[in-house]
């Protein structure tokens, strides 16, 4: 029985089929963050096709996001917008995936996991202020933050429709959920301010459990050549 599940695996191994492949346009809408645009080379997809129904697809993207938010952040503190952007985000997923043909269309389910890693971010120090106004108690704020740039990782998994616009060429719209996070180690200090009391302090900060938060959706389109 051992032997001949083995056998089965390594004939469809052999079998392989990586003539296909897609490229396009993709769109990333972080949660609590900014709309992302694609950069060319927008996405690549390499497709590994064991047979007509089962598969493993390779994809490489690249990314300019404009803001993303960040997590792990101490309970007390509420916060819905952005603190780390612009930056460009250089992602890569490998997704085994299950495809149902119908007549005219095929639909392509797929899950797996996903790496990145973001070049030169930066910190959105208004968003960060205001941040801490809303939760220190106090009226003004002035941060000097930092933090670690390190490659994050996670779980991705979406749907692909394929419809055929040639014997040679398919149409491709997408869309995939992600949810992933990279290590960040916030740190740093911010002097604040309260009118009614006329007290300025200056407070160190250290929120070694911060992460950030690379939770978005993702819609592509493309061509399958």
């Amino acid at each position: 029985m051992n032997k001949s599940i083995l056998t089965i695996i390594i004939i469809i191994s052999i079998n392989v089929n990586t003539f296909s492949q897609s490229v396009g346009v993709s769109y990333l809408f972080p949660k609590d963050g900014e709309l992302s645009l694609p950069v060319s080379p927008f996405y690549y997809t390499m497709p590994l096709q064991f047979n007509d129904y089962f598969g493993i697809n390779l994809t490489g993207a690249i990314y300019y996001i404009g803001g993303m938010s960040v997590k792990g952040l101490p309970d007390y503190i509420e916060n819905h917008r952005p603190l780390l952007g612009p930056f460009v985000s250089l992602a890569g997923n490998v997704m085994p995936a299950i495809t149902i043909p119908f007549k005219r269309f095929e639909i392509c389910f797929q899950g797996g996991v996903f790496g990145f890693y973001n070049i030169n971010p930066s910190l959105i120090n208004g968003n960060i202020d205001r941040m801490l106004i809303e939760n220190e108690d106090i009226d003004m704020a002035n941060s000097d933050f930092s933090f670690d740039n390190n490659p994050g990782w996670g779980w991705v998994y979406g749907i692909n429709v394929i419809t055929a616009i040639s014997k040679k060429r398919a149409l491709i719209i997408g869309c995939n959920y992600f949810d992933g996070s990279s290590d960040l180690n916030l740190r740093g200090s911010y002097n604040s301010y309260k009118i009614q009391s006329a007290t300025y302090k200056n407070v160190d900060v250290d929120y070694s459990d911060s992460k950030l938060n690379f939770n978005a959706i993702e819609v592509s389109i493309g061509i399958e050549f």
